[in-house]
């Protein structure tokens, strides 16, 4: 693996082209893994980018230097900013995981002008509030503590070891275990403290010039608790989100078709990739439940919401002694151990639990009012990427927006339906399924009573509890989606609904 930086603080990285011209994506792995984390999708998303991985320092073929102070965000910025320098690229694309994610959104602030746009995938780090900031900060002194007096063997009995996960795939979880098995004392402690919780801008979220995906697996709700704020602290018009369904902390690894689809998606939302051909758009079905669904382009801005459903962490386990900060048990099952309370190292590194529910309206008749397409129906996997590159390969094909029909058609008066009411606390929407360009849409809270807030994402901002609205501006499926923050143990309920545009225009 090639290595870039001073002897010393050396940090490995390695360079996967694309097809010819293709952009760089960056990838940044979390707390004690390494690039093995991306090690799944490689081969897909260098169908559209030219993928670069990276050790941190401290981390793989990295070094892991005693210097506590180089494990800082000033320093872990410049060496990104000097490799980008070293192979080339005046700027790039950043995708971090967890940890890595914090530090993309770090360097994103820092220097924005190399940042083309940004993807956070289940990041604490980077979602956590000042109470969160000390609460980890205490924790994280701790773990370093013990981890320089006993060695890293403890964290074997922990989620933080990923052979304790059955959600990996089996390359990728012996690459991440051998990884694992070679970290040195000084490189965990080093970015327990140094970088951990040091690389949170809480403060700083709405200074973001740069594009941001925030990504979300939905089967932990520490992180959900966490996003709420995260999205409501950073500017609206730059930031969208998406879930990734059936997937914990590691949802690349988990779900990795959504991943990258999302990856992509986001990238031609941002014109970092070319759009695609309207002949392959034009015959693109609709995005099925299983697939991510971005919020997208409305007016040339990207809508923001302060929503989303979870994530969590990379398997972090208790210590089974007395000193030192508790973990949760290492556990073959995916979240089986998890306590309700999370700790602050469980906060900064995660913890698998289960996910909110979803509560879907569904209209039993056609609407005269919906909401906009805010973004374009996405082909399969084998659409969505792009043909093996070679030497000779062209631009990426790629999905763009359907075009809209020139003229709207009313429809008659939408008369909506719930879903059966589930048991407990649930939150829900009342609205149009469908509906013609040129209308405006209109939606209700059709929550359970008793939830101490809400949130909106598909519609405009500010609306109060009970309802939002949305002008439908272009042909195709929208999204729309609700969080309803019920006091816990119940926490955050997540509805979403789908709303077809334009004639012809179905949606899951």
């Amino acid at each position: 693996m090639p290595r870039s930086g001073p002897v010393g603080e050396q940090i490995g990285y390695e360079v996967y082209p694309g097809p010819e011209g293709a952009p760089p994506l960056l990838l940044l792995h979390g707390f004690t893994a390494s690039s093995a984390a991306f090690s799944s999708n490689i081969e897909a998303l260098r169908r559209a980018f030219t993928v670069v991985t990276v050790d941190l320092l401290g981390h793989g073929d990295s070094d892991a230097p005693e210097d506590v102070e180089l494990y800082g965000p000033g320093p872990a910025v410049a060496r990104i900013t000097r490799l980008l320098d070293e192979l080339g690229y005046p700027e790039a694309m950043v995708c971090g995981h967890s940890l890595g994610g914090a530090l993309a959104l770090r360097l994103a602030l820092e220097a924005p002008e190399r940042v083309a746009a940004l993807a956070v995938i289940n990041s604490n780090s980077a979602a956590g509030n000042p109470e969160w900031r000390r609460r980890a900060t205490h924790a994280m002194r701790e773990m370093a503590a013990r981890v320089r007096s006993e060695g890293i063997e403890f964290l074997r009995q922990s989620r933080l070891y990923p052979a304790a996960s059955k959600r990996l795939p089996g390359e990728a979880r012996e690459l991440l275990v051998r990884d694992f098995n070679r970290l040195q004392p000084a490189g965990v402690a080093g970015t327990a403290v140094g970088l951990a919780v040091p690389v949170n801008a809480y403060e700083r979220l709405g200074e973001l010039q740069v594009p941001l995906l925030v990504m979300i697996g939905d089967r932990d709700q520490d992180f959900v608790r966490n996003s709420i704020d995260f999205l409501d602290q950073l500017p609206p018009d730059m930031v969208s989100w998406t879930t990734i369904e059936g997937a914990g902390h590691a949802a690349n690894l988990e779900q990795p078709e959504q991943f990258e689809r999302a990856v992509i998606d986001f990238a031609r939302d941002c014109e970092y990739l070319p759009p695609a051909p309207l002949a392959v758009a034009a015959g693109a079905p609709s995005r099925g439940p299983g697939a991510s669904a971005t919020l997208s382009v409305l007016g040339g801005a990207l809508i923001v919401a302060g929503v989303i459903m979870v994530a969590g962490a990379f398997f972090v386990g208790r210590d089974n002694g007395s000193a030192g900060p508790q973990l949760p048990a290492a556990s073959d099952d995916d979240g089986a151990t998890a306590t309700a309370t999370p700790t602050a190292v469980e906060a900064v590194s995660g913890v698998s639990t289960a996910g909110p529910e979803f509560v879907t309206s569904t209209p039993a008749v056609q609407p005269t009012a919906t909401s906009p397409a805010s973004s374009a129906t996405a082909a399969p996997p084998t659409a969505t990427i792009p043909p093996e590159p070679t030497a000779t390969t062209a631009q990426p094909v790629v999905i763009n927006t359907p075009v809209p029909e020139d003229t709207p058609t009313p429809a008659p008066t939408p008369t909506a339906t719930l879903s059966p009411t589930p048991t407990g606390p649930f939150a829900a929407i009342s609205g149009p399924g469908s509906g013609a360009i040129g209308e405006i849409a209109y939606f209700r809270n059709a929550s359970s009573p008793g939830f101490l807030g809400v949130k909106w994402a598909g519609c405009n901002q500010g609306i109060e509890a009970n309802g939002c609205s949305i002008p439908l501006v272009e042909a195709g499926c929208h999204l729309v989606t609700l969080v309803a923050n019920f006091p816990l143990p119940d926490g955050a309920k997540v509805a979403t609904h789908y709303v077809a545009v334009g004639d012809g225009t179905t949606c899951p």
